[in-house]
């Protein structure tokens, strides 16, 4: 089984995440989770079928976004798991994350 869908362009780990009042744990920034929402259910309706075992997971993201390729990766996952596309982010035994000429950043999960 494999899928492709598409997402708006995911958060940096960088602004992701802020420190507590505390300054003990991290928290999810307004804007993360804003994007979290937006992105969830659309991610959900385009994916009826929900991946068991061990997967292959693509990141395509347009080469115009001025970030770190390794700084998406961790919000995509994130956003797979909560609309149920795989239950654990544990499952993902292969992570190719990439910069193309497209316009939206695109998503391959597959089963191995």
């Amino acid at each position: 089984m494999k899928i492709t869908i598409f997402i708006s362009d995911p958060p940096s780990v960088n602004t992701a995440r802020q420190p507590s009042k505390s300054g003990r744990r991290l928290i999810s920034t307004a804007a993360y989770r804003k994007w979290l929402a937006e992105n969830q259910w659309d991610v959900a309706a385009k994916c009826r079928e929900h991946f068991d075992g061990l997967i292959r997971v693509e990141i395509a993201s347009p080469r115009r976004r001025r970030i770190d390729v390794d700084n998406i990766s961790k919000a995509t996952l994130d956003l797979l798991q909560k609309a149920g596309v795989y239950a654990n982010d544990r499952q993902v035994d292969d992570l190719r994350v990439y910069r193309a000429d497209i316009d939206q950043t695109t998503v391959t999960v597959e089963a191995l």
